[in-house]
């Protein structure tokens, strides 16, 4: 009585004669990754956001002011090490320093602030698309913005 291991194999031949030619037994290689995109450098970010403000309004420590406002900011991702990523983001009113990294499927965006944390999708090497969110004892923000590459 033949193994499984030779049945699997003669059905293997018997497929590859059937289509005309010899199927290869040794297991398939995987292609090489695509490489992961490199982000460093400087953004430029236009968003719109919510604020709600849970305490007096001026103790609030947020890029936004006001139920809804639109966003004028920048990101400097200032270094990168393989998918993680450190950097700052400011704008007129705070400045603060985050963390990220790219996806397994380097389209993927995630990132963590002082406060908040984000998720977003790589267009292309120049735009970003990245919903921020944050709750905390003084506020709750929720942003929706584009990075574009300076």
């Amino acid at each position: 009585m033949p193994t499984s291991s030779e049945l699997r194999r003669f059905l293997a031949l018997l497929c590859g004669v059937a289509l005309g030619g010899l199927v290869p037994l040794s297991p398939v290689r995987a292609l090489p990754a695509p490489p992961v995109p490199n982000l460093v450098g400087r953004w430029t970010v236009t968003g719109q956001g919510a604020v709600l403000c849970k305490v007096e309004a001026s103790r609030c420590k947020t890029h936004h002011h006001g139920d809804f406002s639109d966003l004028e900011a920048t990101v400097e991702i200032t270094r990168q090490q393989g998918r993680l990523m450190h950097g700052v983001f400011r704008s007129k009113y705070a400045s603060e320093k985050f963390v990220a990294t790219i996806g397994y499927d380097n389209r993927s965006f995630y990132l963590v602030d002082e406060d908040g944390f984000a998720e977003g999708r790589i267009l292309d090497g120049r735009r970003l698309q990245v919903v921020y969110r944050h709750s905390t004892d003084l506020d709750a923000v929720v942003d929706l913005s584009t990075w574009t590459r300076r």
